[in-house]
């Protein structure tokens, strides 16, 4: 079960596929943020890639870059994404 988000980092524990699909959302994000992102650095990056723990503000880039990722994601992804999303709900409750 996922932890509320409330100023402490969160612990997510991410399959290997989940990991995946959320590194090409985020990637996606900053491959698209022409002159910088004000919600998507690749620090965040870096923490899906690294961590099993994300802070408040991670969480919220990230499910801002899965919901964007969602409108043309791939078939095979879509489904995983809207798990992501529902854990990333859950995490910011």
């Amino acid at each position: 079960m996922t932890e509320s988000a409330h100023g402490q980092p969160v612990p997510l524990d991410l399959t290997l596929e989940e990991r995946w699909v959320a590194h090409a959302a985020v990637l996606r994000a900053l491959e698209g943020a022409e002159g910088g992102s004000d919600w998507c650095d690749v620090s965040l990056l870096e923490t899906v890639e690294r961590s099993d723990e994300f802070m408040p503000a991670e969480l919220r880039a990230l499910r801002t870059a899965l919901t964007r990722y969602l409108v043309d994601a791939p078939p095979r992804d879509r489904e995983v994404v809207e798990s992501l999303l529902d854990t990333l709900d859950a995490a910011l409750a």
